[in-house]
Parts: structure tokens; C-alpha cells; sequence
């Protein structure tokens, strides 16, 4: 057996780069509690925080800081099989700690007296193995040495009263919705290590704009996973980072180190997950590769569903689920209604190699793909009504998972009529959500494999056709929604024929052929009551019907259809179409002068839209809140409110073509650009563009505070943007980085990496240190 590895600290051989928020956060809980256990999965840098931390404590503890790492068989990653006995480990941790132990007593006892009186930090590494010994012997400490502190390393929980445990995270990685400048992208943390290691590995190599794209994408496929970066960085000497990033589909061949003084477990990223899966019990391991079908995370709904079986009953999978988290292989995300897991991609690849060793990989797709295209039929049945916001939020989170099953489905002859169906029951998802050109994409390649006339393939052409009015695409619009209702006539299906008739009139109100459009809506509306239909197609037809009144100037009729496609939406909770019926209605009503009523049901449309993904309703009613704002002489508001619309119709310029509403509003934003003057409409227009989206509905309606004056108006030397400053309030408040993400409505690694740019303009290191900061502004 290798002697335990001794001595109050081990060196650093290679720098410490990033982790300030950690140190500061595992710090605070070793003033809170005497045991603080760091978790996480293998090769989050369980280890090296725990090293700094200690590091940092040194003259905090008068009898010293102590690292143990726990003692393994000759040349093995495996544990030394006699120190499963809490006696002997107790004298391999005295002899560490350079304590004599020939005493007769019992050897944990005698470490116990002997430590009895110290104050010190005892670090425990890499227990995982040795659970039931580490607990007793840590248990045994507590209880006997009241001013010891003691810090572990484990991939498990010890399980033991009073412990605390911090869930080691993945380093935070680019944000692949931005493309940031050099400056900010080499501060991120995952990138720093990266180069850092890079730097070693090949003496001269820099971040640049040519490789700082394949660098932000190295790390955000790794999740931010510490060694698995830098094992990637050591490829440097003889891969450029674009080659990397080419051969990251196997990582586990990719990913080794000629590093041999390290241990096996860190030579290879394969070893090392492969370390973890051997920690896990039989059925552990087989729900673990089960799990590798799910892509961004599942509920434990998802789980029981399809992965339960004979072998893996339903009744157990919470339990093994469980275990799955303590032993960190799973992160858990309670911010929603239910609770989320996820795999780092790291972990998951792992479990799809397992899968495939097993032989169960197909049968696994097969289950997600019937599972998921089940429960998207419900979301559409459910879909008008009080559940909306339930079923919004659930589609956005299992947008992967619906799309690993189209793909699955389409993959397979059987399954392809699957594919379209599911491709045809998403149609609200891809209208609520923006996702008009992703839509058309899933439906084009069920489409062209699907020849055959099936009821599917009229609902697939209809949606199209909808899909192609959307983004003015009127052409193929009319053509797809022309098929769509010519083959569900021939197949007797009344109601896709009926809503293609519905979209074929909103196309021809596009074109301006109102006395068509009026037919074609008011034909699918009467199919509609016909078939007994009394909800979202009757109020659709009626939206349709009203802004087809209101461009002819037929303002009573348009207020007569609006009124009704309100009471339609208010008593079924729907929010999305009342949101379309408000603001039809608040359009007539500016119409005809009344600025007050107009503003009322335009802001009721916009507050419906704080509870929903859907972008374009947004837009509509942050335009008309600009005109009537310009109407009522407040130039300087409504050229704000420009500012904060123009930035996001750019996301949506394939939908703005509707020149009869365009047009007018392009002679408001010319009003008050003259009555501002260039100069002053410029900066209010910067003002409103520079507004996330929660300020932009905030100020709309009314309820924006101004924030406290930026931090650069007091201290010269620093400069915190608008949302930092935002996030420091709340840190200041005493919220978690749960909290703060959740009442923002941003991902905790966004919200981290806020805190951290905070504290690096700050010069802090701590939470604390900006809630003092924050106060004595």
C-alpha cells in the first residue's frame, strides 16, 4: 500500500485560476458549521477548492491546517481495502498528522484524545470510497474535539448530523446567445482556464478572435467540467482549437493526459467518469445509462415513464433517482412547480456508451419519442385554458427532448407518420415561442417523408401554410393552406379544413382583398359552430374577423368581434389569444380617440405577456403604447419606448410586413423624433434599447424605478451596467443565486457569472463585501 500522502498542505503545481465566489461561499459555511462536505462529479475541482480554501484558512486554525487524501492500493485508483475499518483509517490519519499511535486504545479513540484539545482544519480527500469509515471517523471527531474544523472532499454525502455540503459546480462558460469581445470573453472563467493550461502546454498560445469562437465552444461543451478542459488544453501541442472542437463527439478518446505522477482516475476523462460509475449499485448504474436518452434535463415524471421496467419497477426509480444526485451524477433545479435533473453532457455520453454496451438503446429512444409525442398531444388539448403558463413552461424546458424525439422518430420507417404528428401538434409552441423558422424546418422534413394523404399531412400543410403567413411569406402560405384544405376535404376532416379556410382569409386580409378575407373568415367560422367548436378556432376566426373590420374602418363591428373574443378568452384563463383580442381592441379604440380606454387594455395585453414567451404580442403592444404615449404629448416615453421595441423587432423582422399597421407607426416614430429634436430622440431611443426585457414591460407599464445612480457617479474607477447593478441590489437583500436567477428569469450560471464580473470591477471576494459595497453607496 502507497503511503498516505501527508503533510499540511500539498503544493500547487499549477495556478489556481478562477473559483472566487466558491472559495468565498465554502469559507462562510466553515464559520457556519464544523463539517462541510464538497460534493460534485468527478472533475469539478473538488480537490483543488478544497486546497484553496485550507490555503486561505491557515491563520485562522492555531495547530494548523492539515490535507489527508485517503489511502489507495499500490498503482490503483481503488481503495486501500483495510482502511474500510474506521480504527485503521483513524491510524493512517493519525500518522498523517505525524500523532503517535502505539497506545493500547482503541486507535480512533486514541485520535480522538489526541486531537481533543486542538484547533485546527483536518481535510479529508476524495472519501467517496470509504464512506462508512469516513463518516464514523469524522462523527467520532465532532463529538470529541469541540474546536476542530474539518473539510471533505466526496462524490457522496457522508450522511452524518451537522453536515454541511456545498455542490461543487462546473465553471461557468460563454453564453452562446453572445458573442462577447476578447476582454470580457478571456475573464470568463472556463476560458481562463483553458488558455491558462493552453499557455503550459504551448508555449505562446493566445486567445484571439480567430479561435476565441472554437475556445467559447470547447468549453461549453464541456459544461465548464475543470479537467476535461484541461485535458482538452494539453491537446493544444498538436491540435489547433477548431480540430478540438471536431473531435469533442468523442471525447473519451480525445481526453487523456500524459501527466503520470497524477492519479489514474485524472489521466483520462474516461477513467474518471468511469470512477463514479463503480461508486454506483447495480441498478444505479443501469438507470444511469437509461437516462442518457434525455437531452437538457427531465422531470421524475419523464423518468418513471420510460425508464422504469421489470428490472428498474417505478416504485424504486425515485430512490435510485436520489442516489443518483447524492452521488452528484444527477444536478437537481427545484426553481419551477417540479423539480428538474440533469446530466452534465460529460455524464451523459458516458451513459449512451453504457446503453449501447447493453443493448438497450433503441428500445430507450423508442419510449422517449412515445412518451414525449404523448404528452405533446395533451399539451395541445390542454393548451386553451388555465394551464397555458403550466404548459409554456414545460415545452420550453423540454424543447431537447422533443427534438431528440422527432429526430428518433423520423430516424426509423415506423416511426416517420409519428414525426409529422408531432411536428403538427407543436404549432402553438412554435407560434407562442418565436420559433416560426425552426417550425417550418421540423415540418418541411416530415413533409418530404410523408408522401402518403393522410390526415397528419393536412394538419402539417396547414400549419405550414400558417407558419409561411407569418413571416409574410404569402406565396407558399396560400399554396400550403390551399393543399392543406383541398386534402382534408378529401379526407372528411372538417376542422383542418376549416382552419385552413380561416389562415387563407387572414392571408388575403394581408393582401388587402378585404371583401375575400371577410368571406373566407366568416365561412370558417360558421364550420366552426357547426362542428360544436367553442374556443380558440371560434375566437381565432373572430380576431381575424375584427382586424379585418377595423382596416375597413368598420370600427363598431371590429369592437362587437373583440368584445366577443374576450368573453370567449376570460372565463377558459386563456392569456394568449385575450392578449391578440386586447390589443385589436385597444387599436380600435385609438382609432376613434379614446386614449384612455386604448391605454388600459393595451397595458392589460402587455402584463398578460409578462407570463408569456410570445414575442410578437409583445411588439404589437409596445408599438401601441408608443403612439398613443406620442398622442398624448409624452415624446420623450414614446421615443423610449422605440428604443426598447426596435432591438427586438430585429429578432422578429420576417413577421413585421404589414404595411397597413406599419406605415402609421412609422409616422408617430417621425412626430416625435421632430418634436424631440435628432439629439434628444437619439438618446432616448439609446436609452430604451440599453432595457432588458423585464424593464422594457416594466416601464411600459408605468412601474419602472429608476436604479440607484450607476456606481461610476461615486466611485470613478468602477462601472456597473444596468442588470449588474440590478443583481447587486438583490445580492444585498441576502438573495441565493437560485433566487436571483428565478426572480430575473435567467439561468443560475448566468446569474453567477453576473456576481462574479461584479466582484472583479468591485476588487472583492465575497458576497459580503458587496453587500457592504451596496450600502455604503
Amino acid at each position: 500500500m502507497d503511503r498516505v500522502k501527508i503533510g499540511k498542505l500539498p503544493a500547487e503545481l499549477t495556478s489556481f485560476v478562477g473559483r472566487r465566489r466558491e472559495v468565498g461561499d465554502v469559507k462562510r459555511l466553515l464559520t457556519q458549521g464544523r463539517l462541510v462536505t464538497l460534493t460534485g462529479v468527478g472533475g469539478t475541482g473538488k480537490t483543488r477548492l478544497a486546497q484553496r480554501v485550507a490555503t486561505e484558512l491557515r491563520r485562522a486554525f492555531p495547530h494548523g491546517v492539515w490535507f489527508v487524501d485517503l489511502p489507495h492500493r499500490n498503482g490503483t485508483d481503488q481503495p486501500a481495502t483495510e482502511a474500510h475499518d474506521p480504527d485503521v483509517l483513524a491510524c493512517l490519519v493519525g500518522a498523517a498528522l505525524g500523532l503517535p499511535m502505539q497506545s493500547a486504545l482503541p486507535p480512533l479513540r486514541l485520535l480522538a484524545d489526541q486531537l481533543a484539545a486542538r484547533h485546527m482544519l483536518l481535510v479529508l480527500d476524495n472519501c467517496e470510497q470509504l464512506i462508512p469509515a469516513c463518516a464514523t471517523l469524522v462523527d467520532t471527531l465532532l463529538r470529541t474535539c469541540p474546536e476542530q474544523r474539518i473539510l471533505a472532499t466526496s462524490r457522496e454525502l457522508l450522511g452524518i448530523a451537522g453536515e454541511l455540503t456545498y455542490a461543487v459546480p462546473p465553471l461557468p462558460t460563454p453564453e452562446s446567445q453572445t458573442s462577447p469581445d476578447l476582454k470580457e470573453l478571456s475573464r470568463n472563467e472556463s476560458v481562463a482556464l483553458f488558455v491558462t493550461r493552453a499557455e503550459v502546454a504551448e508555449t505562446g498560445f493566445q486567445l484571439t478572435e480567430q479561435n476565441r469562437a472554437a475556445v467559447a465552444d470547447i468549453c461549453r461543451q464541456l459544461d465548464g467540467l475543470p479537467l476535461a478542459i484541461e485535458l482538452a488544453a494539453a491537446r493544444i501541442r498538436v491540435l489547433t482549437p477548431l480540430q478540438i472542437v471536431d473531435r469533442l463527439g468523442d471525447r473519451f478518446a480525445l481526453l487523456s493526459s500524459s501527466e503520470r505522477a497524477a492519479p489514474h482516475r485524472q489521466q483520462t476523462l474516461r477513467a474518471c467518469v468511469g470512477w463514479s460509475f463503480d461508486l454506483c449499485s447495480p441498478s444505479e448504474r443501469s438507470l444511469w445509462a437509461r437516462l442518457s436518452v434525455f437531452d437538457g434535463g427531465f422531470q421524475l415524471a419523464a423518468v418513471e415513464g420510460i425508464c422504469a421496467d421489470d428490472t428498474l419497477p417505478e416504485a424504486g426509480i425515485l430512490d435510485l433517482v436520489t442516489g443518483l444526485v447524492h452521488k452528484s451524477i444527477l444536478t437537481f433545479d427545484n426553481r419551477g412547480a417540479f423539480a428538474r435533473y440533469r446530466m452534465l453532457e460529460t455524464i451523459r455520453q458516458y451513459g449512451q456508451e453504457e446503453l449501447g454496451r447493453r443493448g438497450e438503446a433503441a428500445s430507450l429512444r423508442r419510449r422517449h419519442a412515445d412518451w414525449y409525442t404523448s404528452r405533446a398531444d395533451e399539451a395541445e388539448r390542454d393548451w386553451f385554458g388555465p394551464d397555458q403558463d403550466r404548459w409554456c413552461q414545460w415545452l420550453w424546458a423540454e424543447h431537447g427532448n422533443l427534438r431528440v424525439a422527432f429526430d428518433f422518430c423520423l430516424s426509423v420507417p415506423d416511426g416517420r407518420e409519428r414525426a409529422l404528428h408531432l411536428a403538427g401538434t407543436l404549432w402553438f409552441y412554435w407560434l407562442v415561442f418565436g420559433l416560426v423558422s425552426e417550425g417550418r424546418t421540423w415540418l418541411r422534413r416530415a413533409l418530404e417523408a410523408n408522401a402518403e394523404r393522410t390526415r397528419d399531412r393536412a394538419v402539417a400543410q396547414w400549419i405550414d401554410g400558417h407558419l409561411a403567413f407569418v413571416q409574410g411569406d404569402l406565396d407558399t402560405a396560400d399554396a400550403q393552406l390551399e393543399a392543406a384544405r383541398d386534402l382534408a376535404r378529401e379526407l372528411g376532416d372538417e376542422l383542418t379544413q376549416a382552419r385552413a379556410v380561416k389562415r387563407l382569409g387572414a392571408v388575403a386580409m394581408f393582401r388587402g382583398d378585404h371583401e375575400l378575407a371577410n368571406a373566407l373568415l366568416t365561412d370558417a367560422l360558421a364550420r366552426f359552430e357547426a362542428l360544436g367548436e367553442q374556443g380558440a378556432s371560434v375566437a381565432h376566426a373572430r380576431i381575424g374577423l375584427a382586424m379585418n373590420s377595423y382596416l375597413q374602418g368598420d370600427f363598431a363591428a371590429a369592437v362587437q368581434q373583440d368584445q366577443q373574443v374576450l368573453a370567449i378568452c376570460r372565463p377558459r384563463g386563456d392569456r394568449y389569444l385575450l392578449a391578440h383580442g386586447l390589443n385589436n381592441l385597444a387599436r380600435v379604440e385609438f382609432a376613434l380617440g379614446k386614449l384612455e380606454s386604448a391605454s388600459a387594455h393595451a397595458h392589460e395585453a402587455l402584463k398578460l405577456g409578462r407570463s408569456l414567451p410570445d414575442a410578437m404580442t409583445l411588439m404589437f403592444s409596445l408599438d401601441l403604447l408608443t403612439e398613443i404615449t406620442a398622442a398624448a404629448g409624452d415624446y420623450e416615453r414614446a421615443a423610449t419606448l422605440i428604443g426598447a421595441a426596435r432591438n427586438r423587432w430585429q429578432v422578429l423582422s420576417s413577421v413585421r410586413h404589414w404595411t397597413v399597421l406599419a406605415e402609421p407607426h412609422r409616422e408617430w416614430v417621425d412626430r416625435t423624433r421632430q418634436a424631440l429634436g435628432d439629439a434628444a430622440f437619439a438618446a432616448a431611443v439609446r436609452r430604451g434599447s440599453d432595457f432588458a426585457i423585464d424593464d422594457v414591460i416594466s416601464y411600459a407599464l408605468g412601474e419602472y424605478v429608476e436604479p440607484s445612480p450607476d456606481p461610476d457617479t461615486i466611485t470613478p474607477d468602477v462601472r456597473l451596467t444596468r442588470r449588474e447593478s440590478q443583481i447587486a441590489e438583490l445580492v444585498a437583500q441576502g438573495m441565493s443565486n437560485r433566487q436571483i436567477a428565478a426572480q430575473l428569469v435567467i439561468s443560475q450560471r448566468t446569474a453567477e457569472g453576473h456576481i462574479e464580473r461584479i466582484m472583479q470591477k468591485l476588487g472583492c471576494n465575497s458576497r459580503t463585501q458587496i453587500v457592504r459595497w451596496f450600502h455604503d453607496r
